[in-house]
């Protein structure tokens, strides 16, 4: 008995740390991030609890990208609300995840590798999603290899 409660309490911590707040704004966006977190636990549990562990918070912005605000805030960008594809969303989330836990744990890293870092934890959460939109792999692919080729050309100047 004793061994099923503490199996049980791992079960509970999970959800007990999902508690993202979203914001209520826009044409039905707070249920796209909702269907957007439920992709993100279904086909990649590392990225999920990457998510719930750094991000307390995802709002909304009116620039082009998705960034982060402060360390737990997670701000989706115009271009991915607006495209309402789930993955796009998800993919978006699980970016700036990653940037989120970097900027907690205190990893600095040249900007260029920061993001060439959180595009590959992107493409490999893209990956897991059978029948994933192949504009979106093409997408990522293409930022690496423009970070890599800014990178590249910074260092020969």
């Amino acid at each position: 008995m004793k061994l099923l409660l503490i199996c049980l309490s791992f079960l509970w911590l999970p959800l007990v740390n999902a508690q993202i707040k979203i914001d209520d704004s826009g044409d039905g966006w707070k249920g796209l991030v909702e269907q957007a977190l439920e992709v993100i636990q279904t086909y990649d549990t590392t990225s999920y609890n990457r998510v719930i562990q750094t991000c307390k918070h995802i709002g909304f912005s009116t620039s082009k990208f998705s960034t982060i605000e402060g360390n737990s805030t997670i701000l989706i960008g115009r271009f991915d609300i607006n495209s309402r594809n789930i993955h796009d969303i998800a993919a978006a989330i699980v970016h700036e995840s990653n940037h989120l836990l970097m900027l907690q744990r205190g990893i600095k890293l040249p900007e260029y590798d920061e993001e060439i870092a959180c595009y590959f934890a992107e493409l490999y959460f893209l990956m897991q999603i059978p029948g994933v939109e192949s504009w979106l792999i093409e997408h990522v692919t293409e930022q690496i290899d423009i970070y890599n080729k800014a990178k590249r050309y910074e260092k020969i100047d």
